[in-house]
């Protein structure tokens, strides 16, 4: 089954800081991911939307984009790749 998606975006505002940090909270859960990060953390790392840094480090038009998701992510893996992301390095690491 082929899936088509439109992909839409708009610049972060300062008032999304606590929206982002709740999604990437449930992100790294959903994930699997072993960041020890709280939610309430997470709100609070978002906080770099509100400094002048983040409106000079925009990406510039035609600027490449690199996205992680974990081996074992088998529908993240397939979102990335419907939207056309292609594989590009796998890591590995020895507890």
């Amino acid at each position: 089954m082929i899936m088509e998606w439109e992909l839409t975006f708009r610049v972060a505002h300062p008032s999304d800081a606590e929206l982002l940090g709740r999604l990437n909270f449930l992100l790294i859960r959903d994930e699997g991911r072993r960041n020890p990060m709280s939610e309430s953390e997470l709100v609070a790392r978002m906080q770099w939307l509100r400094s002048d840094l983040f409106a000079k480090e925009l990406l510039p038009v035609n600027t490449g984009i690199s996205v992680d998701a974990l081996c074992h992510n088998s529908a993240g893996l397939a979102f990335w790749r419907s939207l056309g992301f292609q594989d590009y390095s796998l890591s590995l690491e020895l507890e």
